[in-house]
């Protein structure tokens, strides 16, 4: 067993011990600069200690829940996880576990009171989804209290359960478009107006809007008439507010969805139209480049515009998505398009009913459920099934339908 030893030099004491050999050389740590031979060798024997203890970063006696919280934001979520999911993340953290449960010593959480911290979230009227949220990220920290850290024996947020939130179910007829709708948002948004290609694209897709806004042209193959779902244009929050591409939503949303000749028709157009835009606006027009910036183990993406005439160093990139100018369509300018739907032509809309109408129209059609999972990105077959319930209980009332009709009246 290594011992620890002490000497002195000059006027100064030191204390040193043996560490494991490292390919058959052994090495030794040493310290110095302790007044007595007294005071270096019980520093050594603490420093000992801990190094053969595997003294964990945090300290497990009295340390807070809040403390914890910074301590696995920056050693976990931060090196870890996406950019836009650490600021969700600290957003939950600041606004709702540390307020309330962030004076409690980690050690002192017990299930109860995150039950009693819930359920009180709830009775101030947040949604189920937010409730889910919160929980999602207070469990995950615990969870990493456990283990690797080894701060707690038990998790004990893993059998605290989602208040029963009591909100009246929005009908998903409302956010099915008709073919009367979709006639008259092609009338009043029609070829030529920037957000016609997206209405196209979401109709006839199903893409979540920020996988319609990240579409650059070499994701999309005319001839065969598919489109590779690699990136999702998002807001870079805490980035003064920039743009860029991010990973899309889950490992099932990066896929390659088919179209037919309707938008076919309408993307060759409209790239004929971006070239003809290029030539008119000539130096003025817009075009867009890519910069990456490193932080950390991560790589942002930002996406910048500038005037054709101006020198730029960045990777150009072709936006499917662009303005006359060619500037590129940003997220929160669709928003511009519900509102004249909601005041002008009474449509109460946003883009993703877009996508549950190009799913309801699939499944009430006879389309395989696994393929419109994997049309719309899903991560599980569960979620495509409890999200469009409501078109399978169709389809089932119309096999009663063709059943009885093919069983010509038999009693």
């Amino acid at each position: 067993m290594a011992k620890v030893r002490t000497r002195q030099r000059g006027g100064s004491w030191y204390y040193s011990y043996e560490l494991p050999s490292v390919g058959g050389k052994r090495k030794r740590k040493e310290v110095g600069g302790f007044a007595s031979e007294q005071e270096a060798y019980d520093a050594g024997i603490k420093d000992m200690a801990k190094y053969n203890d595997g003294e964990p970063t945090v300290k497990k006696q009295g340390l807070s829940l809040s403390d914890y919280l910074d301590y696995w934001y920056e050693n976990h979520v931060k090196i870890n996880m996406r950019y836009n999911t650490c600021y969700n993340y600290e957003k939950v953290i600041r606004l709702h576990i540390k307020p309330s449960l962030g004076r409690y010593k980690l050690q002192n959480l017990t299930p109860l009171i995150i039950q009693e911290w819930l359920n009180k979230k709830a009775m101030d009227g947040y949604m189920r989804s937010s409730l889910d949220d919160m929980k999602k990220v207070l469990s995950g920290a615990l969870k990493y209290a456990v283990y690797p850290a080894q701060l707690l024996t038990h998790n004990p947020a893993a059998g605290v359960v989602l208040p029963n939130v009591d909100i009246k179910p929005q009908s998903p007829d409302e956010k099915v478009l008709s073919d009367e709708d979709m006639q008259k948002l092609i009338k009043r948004f029609p070829p030529g107006n920037p957000y016609y290609i997206m209405i196209m694209i979401g109709y006839y897709t199903g893409l979540r809007i920020g996988e319609v806004l990240g579409l650059t042209w070499d994701c999309v193959d005319l001839e065969n008439q598919t489109i590779s779902v690699e990136k999702t244009m998002t807001r870079l929050y805490g980035q003064t507010g920039q743009i860029g591409f991010g990973a899309p939503k889950t490992k099932e949303s990066e896929r390659v969805v088919s179209f037919g000749s309707a938008l076919a028709s309408a993307l060759r157009k409209h790239k004929i139209m971006q070239a003809e835009n290029e030539l008119k606006y000539g130096g003025y027009y817009r075009r867009t480049y890519l910069l990456e910036e490193k932080q950390g183990n991560k790589i942002f993406q930002h996406v910048v515009s500038a005037e054709k005439s101006v020198p730029m160093l960045a990777k150009k990139i072709d936006m499917v998505c662009t303005q006359a100018n060619g500037e590129f369509v940003k997220p929160s300018s669709f928003s511009h398009v519900t509102k004249i739907a909601r005041v002008e032509l009474g449509i109460n809309f946003s883009f993703h009913s877009f996508r549950h109408t190009h799913a309801t129209v699939l499944i009430e059609n006879g389309a395989n459920i696994k393929e419109v999972q994997r049309r719309l990105g899903h991560s599980s077959f569960e979620t495509t099934m409890d999200t469009y319930s409501h078109a399978t209980q169709k389809m089932s009332s119309d096999a009663v339908d063709i059943f009885e009709s093919a069983a010509r009246g038999i009693s």
